[in-house]
């Protein structure tokens, strides 16, 4: 009964349809999906996918409803893989669809997805892993995910990822442009707390990670770690643009128990919550990072213990007056009352940092606690230095460092920045790039990316 509005008989094959004003039905272009799945494989050895299109997935929410879990980890693929090897899924297009783009249920290895663009996405862009804990030889391994673009998600199952590793070993998400999603864009690990996991030595390089949350959704971050991890490196990625309803709009986030995580050379900038923070874990390492303009704050430290939590060394981190350094209330970052025998004096290690707030003041680190001698007097921040890092353009967001920048003198070691995102080597590469940048721009960002206004709650008076 209004215009735009349409109903599908699919028993009896017909479409009704209200055209809006001005529309002519004898050119209108009417697309109804039938296949919920595009490929199915089961057991599968050496198959190529290539220069394939996959448009316009059937998915029809749930009549009794459906409440996402985590990372929306009960939905499946129209790509669909398990027990399989040798997979390769080059230069396909994925889109319009209900669910994830691409899933490796248990059971997979040696298998690549590359230089595909995964857009319009009902759930997310890759899943590596399923929900379930898999005997030991199905454990998702050597699966690597590379130069693809995986934009515009989760608009059915908003908690989706771009990239979803649960139980997966020596994986690697690399080159990839993630953008535009409800929640988190690159998720490794499935097990909370510091009990056995077969998750390990994956490896999280050189990605463009932006514009996550829009305020949408809590506790996310651009990368996101769970559990005991040994060997998973997290390096030369640029995150940036991320937005939480509530809480949680970090930029590298180690959740529960993670533990051996590095996190080095990431640039990260522009999160609604601090640039980094860890929840709970043992011995992570955060070097040569930059953290810039975390709103809340730009570190933030969660539930304490005694053994060593992580260290932080050779960041450079920047801020503006509005925000404070520190995140987590006094009770997380005082040392310990009675040490654990064994375990060092300090849970937290801080070193050899290059900390500056814009207007160039010296400040309390965290909400009217500590001086910053005061830290100092804690043992912490042995070689750091309060100074302009001198970037090339801090408003434009040009982190490059201007010659005789005092980062040196903390042993901080710049890198190339434009390695993160799709490699664009070459005419194709080139083209490639700029396809990649044209989901990357939002100009509302600041407007959009608010939390929308909830509405009054109200019971109905019973008479």
């Amino acid at each position: 009964d209004a215009d735009g509005e349409w109903f599908l008989d699919a028993a009896a094959g017909l479409l009704w349809y209200q055209p809006r004003p001005g529309e002519d039905m004898a050119a209108a272009e009417v697309v109804v999906p039938v296949a919920e799945q595009f490929v199915v494989l089961r057991g599968a050895r050496d198959v190529t996918l290539r220069g394939l299109t996959f448009h316009h997935g059937q998915y029809l929410y749930p009549a009794e409803g459906y409440h996402d879990t985590q990372a929306a980890a009960g939905i499946d693929g129209v790509i669909d893989a398990e027990d399989c090897s040798g997979l390769l899924i080059d230069q396909c297009e994925v889109a319009h669809i209900g669910r994830y783009a691409v899933f490796f249920r248990s059971g997979c290895s040696s298998s690549v997805v590359s230089n595909c663009p995964l857009h319009d996405l009902g759930a997310g862009g890759v899943r590596v892993g399923g929900a379930d804990w898999p005997d030991e030889a199905r454990v998702c391994r050597d699966i690597r995910v590379d130069n693809n673009i995986i934009q515009h998600g989760g608009r059915v199952h908003p908690a989706a990822c771009g990239v979803l590793l649960t139980h997966a070993r020596n994986c690697t998400v690399s080159h990839n442009d993630i953008g535009d999603l409800y929640y988190t864009g690159v998720s490794a690990g499935w097990t909370w707390g510091y009990g056995e996991s077969p998750s390990r030595e994956n490896h999280i390089e050189n990605n463009h990670i932006h514009h996550l949350g829009w305020g949408y959704l809590s506790d996310m971050g651009g990368f996101y770690a769970l559990g005991v991890a040994p060997g998973t490196r997290v390096t030369g990625n640029h995150i940036h643009h991320v937005a939480s309803n509530r809480y949680g709009g970090w930029g590298l986030y180690t959740d529960e128990g993670s533990t051996d995580v590095w996190m080095e050379n990431n640039l990260v900038h522009d999160t609604s919550d601090a640039g980094f923070h860890q929840h709970y874990g043992f011995y992570n390492r955060i070097r040569n990072n930059i953290f810039a303009f975390g709103r809340k704050a730009q570190v933030h430290r969660s539930r304490p213990e005694g053994h060593t939590s992580f260290l932080f060394e050779r960041n450079i981190v920047v801020w503006d007056p509005e925000s404070p350094l520190l995140d987590g209330g006094e009770y997380n970052w005082k040392l310990p009352d009675a040490p654990v025998k064994g375990e060092p004096r300090d849970p937290v290690v801080f070193r050899r940092n290059l900390y500056w707030r814009t207007d160039g003041t010296r400040p309390d680190l965290l909400a009217r606690k500590w001086t910053w001698d005061e830290w100092r007097k804690l043992g912490r921040d042995a070689g750091s230095l309060f100074a302009d890092p001198l970037f090339e353009d801090l408003a434009a967001r040009d982190f490059r460092l201007k010659p005789g920048s005092p980062a040196a003198q903390t042993g901080f070691v710049p890198w190339d920045l434009s390695h993160a995102g799709v490699r664009g080597d070459g005419p194709e590469g080139a083209a490639w790039r700029a396809k990649a940048a044209e989901g990357a721009v939002y100009p509302a960002w600041d407007t959009d990316s608010r939390p929308w206004p909830a509405p009054v709650y109200r019971i109905a008076r019973q008479h």
